[in-house]
């Protein structure tokens, strides 16, 4: 049986970008770092961190930022900096914890105190780019069922790594969250072009890493024969 051997050359050919100034460095960089979101949220390997809570209610809580004005339902703005949520997406599965503040319908006794995910798993996904002139944003959306009750996650994530959870419950009251989505670690997605006469080029895309090329060769290898002397 054959592997293939690839064979690294002496150089290699970074994705270099140039540095340009003003409105149109911001641009690029803007749109590199929506790129990286869309990847992210795409490799479905990605960690919410909850650092606030937005319980719903009467009045609504509107929030300003770059990429224009958000509104949220709820009594309130909870801040969860000592007692922040998480969930984790590997996957089709999800695991982690969200407080939850507001209203429950029906619960069974001792599971009032927040949504806990165990490794449940991730199901109708969902995802979308949004491109707006304020800013652009990925939309992921699934439904998860957790000991009978289904949950409906709405997620908005944008270029500059913050996002709103958006969470409907069937036995508590809507809610939804503002916080950070990050990598829990890193995915790299290779494509080798390979050529008749040897030479090759291999690309390497990375969550945490600018982008990388690399150009050699590449040939086949016998695989190794291991003799055993078994004891008598």
């Amino acid at each position: 049986m054959k592997t293939l051997r690839f064979i690294l050359a002496a150089g290699a050919l970074a994705f270099a970008t140039p540095s340009l100034a003003g409105d149109g460095a911001r641009t690029k960089g803007d749109t590199a770092a929506f790129g990286k979101i869309v990847r992210l949220v795409e490799s479905r390997q990605f960690r919410v961190e909850a650092t606030d809570a937005y319980p719903t209610g009467n009045s609504s809580v509107t929030i300003e930022s770059r990429h224009g004005s958000t509104t949220l339902g709820g009594e309130g703005h909870v801040s969860l900096v000592a007692n922040r949520g998480e969930l984790v997406f590997r996957d089709s599965v999800v695991t982690g914890r969200l407080p939850f503040f507001g209203r429950a319908y029906s619960l069974p006794y001792g599971e009032g105190g927040g949504f806990e995910l165990e490794g449940e798993r991730v199901e109708r996904v969902k995802i979308k780019s949004v491109h707006r002139r304020a800013g652009n944003r990925v939309e992921f959306s699934c439904s998860v069922t957790v000991r009978g009750d289904v949950l409906s996650f709405s997620l908005e994530a944008y270029e500059n790594g913050t996002c709103f959870l958006h969470v409907n419950s069937n036995n508590r009251a809507a809610i939804s969250y503002g916080g950070r989505i990050d990598a829990i670690g890193d995915v790299l997605s290779f494509s080798l072009e390979a050529y008749e006469n040897g030479t090759c080029f291999l690309h390497v895309n990375s969550n945490n890493r600018a982008a990388i090329s690399y150009g050699g060769r590449i040939d086949a290898i016998e695989d190794e024969e291991v003799a055993c002397a078994g004891r008598r």
